[in-house]
């Protein structure tokens, strides 16, 4: 909604001007005019409005001369029929972190829903907040002190939304350990071929082992192409941890790396230190391939989510699958610098899985180029939460008949979660999706 304000035809900067309607919601219900004296503000219509006409208002004052001015407009909003509510993973907690997500009903934001946070560690402050003009709610999470580093704890938000329940549970790695002087340090490889390993300690008061903390890598490089496996790295009971560099082949760079954690509440690093990588040019392509889901995402996807080992979640919703390697045609050469995969999953209840920018380590073709594999690494992020770096295999079955494709998936972060289609997935495959072989 937009409006302008002026005096004697000219515009009249920095005024505060207030927006009120019966039945409408703004987002900002008072607005300041900008330079050219205007306004503006988004604004909703309640979830079961039935068509009809409504007023809205835009009332300030100018040079203590009260003004304002009244409009009708036709609104209407079906009923929610689908809601769900969001719950985001802020990733490992140590002591505090701010809780956030969403409610959404057929898709829209939903304001001014209370939603009710709990957890079996979790102390929520506050417990109940309130959706605001986007659906979206926060509350910041303690975890009493001192607690260990504990695996899979559980944490639920719910809300009723038109008379219908719903909730969601997400898990995390949390504690908040009593350690004023945390510190930690990273030992890197100066040069690697295609791979060399990471290691490091955290310790408290510069000698005792703390076990149990993730720790992250960041990696500043040109291209993606360059992983670390784990993502994070958990310490074992001597407070120490190992990761693998792992570059794509053909890679010829200095890269940095940086890791860190958080202990008892309070960040500490090491690093950024420089790895030099010289890793020979990928061999020849076998065959090629391009695979793709028609229209984005598909419905009837059924995918297992297992998290902290015994933390199993089944769901249903939809898809969307991309695979190039080494062609981007079936006519055009083959091409081993064409590499790239991706899978989202987004769930019926509002969770959601993206993994990118995915590289090969392996891809195959078989039963008379119907059947593709793809192995490699890939960036995954669990409800909007920390980039983790996860193994990743896809096989795909091209239906050259019907021009559907079956997807067949697993994915692991080795220390967290893994991603598992638990039947079959199979979709229309894009026009352009083919399998064909690289003549030698």
């Amino acid at each position: 909604m937009t409006g302008r304000v002026l005096c004697d035809g000219r515009p009249v900067a920095g005024v505060t001007v207030r927006l009120s309607s019966p039945l409408l919601v703004f987002e900002s219900p008072a607005v300041i005019t900008n330079g050219n004296g205007e306004f503006t503000s988004s604004v909703s219509v309640p979830q079961g409005t039935s068509e009809q006409e409504t007023s809205y208002t835009a009332r300030t004052e100018v040079n203590g001369i009260p003004v304002s001015e009244t409009n009708t407009v036709e609104v209407s909003c079906p009923a929610c029929r689908n809601p769900v509510i969001q719950l985001d993973n802020p990733g490992p907690i140590s002591c505090r972190a701010v809780i956030t997500g969403r409610v959404l009903c057929d898709g829209v934001p939903v304001p001014g829903v209370q939603v009710t946070l709990s957890s079996t560690l979790l102390v929520f402050q506050p417990s109940v907040v309130t959706t605001d003009f986007n659906g979206e709610y926060s509350s910041v999470a303690t975890v009493p002190f001192p607690t260990p580093i504990t695996e899979g704890v559980p944490f639920t938000a719910s809300a009723t939304v038109n008379g219908i329940p719903v909730s969601n549970t997400n898990f995390v790695r949390a504690g908040c350990i009593d350690c004023p002087n945390p510190a930690m340090n990273l030992i890197v490889p100066s040069t690697i071929e295609c791979n060399g390993t990471l290691m490091g300690r955290v310790v408290c008061n510069g000698a005792t082992p703390i076990p149990n903390v993730p720790v992250f890598f960041d990696v500043v490089q040109s291209h993606t192409n360059v992983f670390i496996n784990p993502n994070p790295a958990v310490t074992g009971a001597d407070g120490r941890y190992t990761a693998t560099i792992m570059a794509v082949d053909g890679t010829v760079e200095t890269i940095t790396v940086r890791a860190r954690a958080t202990v008892g509440g309070i960040p500490i690093s090491a690093g950024p230190f420089n790895v030099s990588i010289n890793c020979p040019a990928p061999p020849e392509c076998t065959c090629k391939f391009k695979l793709d889901t028609q229209g984005g995402s598909q419905p009837g996807a059924q995918i297992r989510v297992t998290r902290f080992g015994n933390n199993v979640t089944d769901y249903t919703g939809t898809l969307n699958v991309t695979i190039n390697q080494c062609g981007a045609s079936p006519v055009s050469p083959c091409n081993p610098a064409v590499d790239n995969f991706n899978f989202v999953f987004n769930a019926n209840n509002g969770d959601n899985f993206q993994f990118t920018q995915g590289r090969r380590m392996m891809i195959a073709c078989e039963e008379d180029f119907t059947v593709a594999i793809v192995e490699g690494m890939i960036n995954g992020r669990v409800n909007n939460g920390p980039s983790r770096t996860f193994d990743a295999q896809i096989r795909a079955t091209l239906n050259n008949v019907t021009g559907q494709i079956t997807y067949e998936i697993f994915a692991t972060d080795n220390t967290t979660t893994t991603f598992e289609t638990i039947v079959p997935f199979t979709a229309a495959g894009s026009p352009q999706s083919f399998i064909v072989d690289c003549p030698e």
